[in-house]
């Protein structure tokens, strides 16, 4: 299971079928998750803001990795 966190500014939108976040930059692009695939998720406050913290299918993250790249330094860190 690959585990990151993003800040919560970056999530666009949750429905009861994915969380869609959205990159940063001009013209960002929408990075939606299905929560089907998604075994963990939990929003946690700390000194530098709120974050949600994900843990996806492995196969997912290889394929969304290069959109979640554009997110600023800051606002997505990968997890071990």
């Amino acid at each position: 299971m690959a585990k990151f966190k993003v800040k919560t500014k970056r999530v666009y939108q949750e429905t009861e079928k994915a969380i869609v976040i959205l990159t940063s930059g001009y013209g960002g692009e929408f990075v939606p998750i299905p929560k089907s695939q998604i075994s963990a998720s939990k929003t946690v406050k700390d000194d530098l803001g709120d974050w949600l913290y994900l843990e996806v299918k492995d196969w997912l993250y290889d394929k969304i990795k290069g959109d979640l790249s554009k997110i600023s330094a800051g606002d997505f860190i990968i997890l071990t």
